[in-house]
């Protein structure tokens, strides 16, 4: 079995977020810069009912362990950083006018009430923006799923990144069922992410033979 080496952050999404005067917030999510694979920052979240999200630039931890984050942060700062939200919407499909007759504003169709005007209808696509973050970071969280060339093989458990660089070097990944396995995917098995899912290139013979993580005792 692995656990995660000293010179590494281990990032366990739904953990405490220790500031310097005690626990202060929750991991939400983890922002991974989609240019340079690189943990760009820390989507913390506090409150009961009304949650209140904020972004922290990964420059702040300190340290991580199994029961927390640290942070050189005190909890009266939270509010200075950015607020994090998640919007959902849809807009007209790309190219959708190519599929209309424009010119015809609409027609008439009859009805049981007598006759009324039917508009074309605008195709659409779902769009998601994720407030506070800048347009090439991608939020990560706990059940993103991944996928091998069969399919959905498991979720995203933690990540876990370079201290030094903040690169992204490795992410745990979650099997699925009542007695679930941790399976460390190193970077270099990992052929892209996106806030759909992480991507892999391995057969499940491959992903049974990939290390075990070991959470730190």
């Amino acid at each position: 079995m692995t656990t995660a080496r000293e010179t590494e952050l281990t990032l366990n999404i739904g953990t405490t977020i220790r500031c310097t005067d005690g626990d202060c917030a929750k991991l939400h999510k983890i922002a991974l810069d989609e240019e340079s694979d690189e943990v760009a920052a820390l989507i913390v979240e506090r409150g009961l009912l009304a949650k209140d999200r904020r972004v922290l630039p990964i420059d702040l931890v300190t340290k991580t362990t199994e029961e927390a984050i640290h942070v050189d942060l005190h909890s009266d700062a939270l509010d200075d950083y950015k607020t994090y939200d998640e919007k959902i919407f849809r807009e007209p499909a790309e190219g959708w006018e190519e599929t209309q007759d424009l010119t015809v504003e609409g027609q008439f169709v009859r009805m049981p009430q007598g006759f009324t005007v039917q508009t074309p209808s605008v195709p659409s696509v779902r769009k998601r923006v994720h407030e506070g973050l800048s347009i090439d970071e991608t939020p990560i969280h706990s059940g993103t799923p991944v996928h091998n060339i069969e399919g959905k093989i498991g979720s995203v458990d933690r990540l876990i990144s370079d201290e030094e660089s903040k690169r992204l070097t490795a992410v745990v990944l979650r099997t699925p069922g009542l007695l679930p396995e941790y399976h460390i995917l190193s970077a270099e098995h990992i052929s892209s992410i996106d806030e759909d899912g992480v991507y892999i290139e391995l057969d499940e013979d491959q992903v049974q033979d990939l290390p075990v993580y070991e959470p730190e005792s």
